[in-house]
C-alpha cells in the first residue's frame, strides 16, 4: 500500500492502519522542504507513530537550504520516543536494500 501525507492531521494516515488492522503497515516517508518538516515536526512524529514501522529518507529541500538545523533524524527521535520503531537512511538506494521483516 503507498500513501501520501498531505497533512498530518487529516486522519488519512489513521484510516489506512485500520484498514489494513491484520497486518503490518510499514511506512516510508521523505519530508518535504526544511521549513515545514521544522512547522510540523510533532504533527508528523504523532501521524506516523500509528505505523508499525516507520523508514524515513533525508528531507527533500526543493528551494531550500538547510539553515534551520533540523534532519530526517530529528524526526525519527521523536518517531522511537513514542514508541514506533524508525529507521534512517539518506539515500533511497539504501532505503531498498533495507530488509524488511
Amino acid at each position: 500500500m503507498i500513501m501520501r501525507i498531505i497533512r498530518p492531521k487529516s486522519g488519512y494516515f489513521k484510516r489506512c492502519t485500520q484498514l489494513i488492522h491484520t497486518r503490518k503497515l510499514w511506512c516510508v516517508f521523505q519530508p518535504h522542504t526544511y521549513t515545514r518538516t521544522k512547522a510540523l515536526l510533532p504533527e508528523f512524529a504523532q501521524a506516523l507513530k500509528l505505523a508499525d514501522h516507520v523508514v524515513l529518507a533525508d528531507i527533500y529541500a526543493a528551494r531550500e537550504t538547510d539553515n534551520l538545523g533540523i534532519s530526517s533524524k530529528d524526526l525519527q527521535a521523536r518517531i522511537q520516543e513514542l514508541g514506533t520503531p524508525c529507521e534512517y537512511f539518506p539515500t533511497f538506494d539504501e532505503i531498498e536494500e533495507f530488509p524488511a521483516e
